[in-house]
């Protein structure tokens, strides 16, 4: 594990979308390296090393290796036990600060300069084999390949089983609204509640329809001010109301 608070290396859109433009959308994985001519870093800080580096490119590559890396054609089997055990790694030997974990260009290294072999390997025999600029340049965290784990592991750090309930598409769902993971208790509230009555109705018309009906009452709440019996009441309410219309 890396020493407390360490900057990692970032680098910006424009070098980002250089990078995949001239390799990763032309079908070539660039060459995996522990840096890069034009990284940056945040201003106060020491700097994470090479060799820290290297120790995060060969933990993933050992949880890859369990999931087939470089032996599997299809990677669609098995891509959830890999996020989940991967994310738990990304979080131990990074341990980022949440404002540096906010910062793009962190991730876009990640993906682009240390792990672009592994991120290619991750979403072959995917709907996103052909690549997908957000899974490669961090425009949206909450789907780049490797920003999106960190999030999911470190939002629901306390609830270990958590994330294993919901496949991809249904996390889609919770992590992309931010007004979900903006107060920590509230989303795990949410999600914990979410994943109880998932038998209760059809998985994925559940989820969207109480994820559209709890983004409404948001409009109109400050969940920051609420104290935890009143974000459950809010919650069962609103997971009542649409557990009822799905199954009446």
């Amino acid at each position: 594990m890396t020493d407390a608070r360490l900057l990692w290396p970032r680098i910006t859109r424009s070098v980002a979308e250089t990078i995949f433009q001239t390799d990763v959308a032309q079908d070539i994985v660039p060459d995996a390296r522990t840096t890069h001519p034009e990284i940056t870093y945040g201003t106060t800080g020491g700097r994470i090393s090479a060799n820290e580096i290297e120790q995060l490119r060969k933990a993933v590559l050992q949880v890859a290796e369990h999931y087939g890396y470089l032996t599997e054609s299809n990677r669609s089997a098995g891509s959830n036990a890999f996020d989940r055990e991967v994310a738990r790694v990304l979080v131990a030997e990074m341990d980022l600060s949440w404002d540096e974990a906010g910062q793009p260009g962190i991730w876009s290294f990640l993906s682009l300069v240390v792990l672009p072999d592994v991120t290619a390997w991750r979403w072959r025999g995917t709907t996103d084999s052909t690549p997908t600029k957000v899974r490669w340049i961090c425009i949206d965290p909450t789907r780049h390949t490797w920003g999106r784990l960190w999030w999911q592991e470190t939002l629901c750090r306390d609830h270990i089983d958590l994330l294993s309930k919901f496949n991809e598409s249904e996390l889609n769902q919770l992590f992309e609204r931010t007004s979900f993971t903006r107060n920590r208790d509230f989303f795990l509230t949410f999600a914990l509640a979410i994943a109880t009555n998932l038998g209760e109705a059809g998985r994925r018309p559940f989820i969207r329809d109480v994820a559209k009906r709890m983004r409404r009452r948001l409009a109109f709440i400050d969940t920051f001010s609420l104290d935890p019996f009143e974000l459950q009441t809010i919650i069962d309410g609103v997971v009542g109301e649409s557990l009822s219309a799905l199954t009446t």
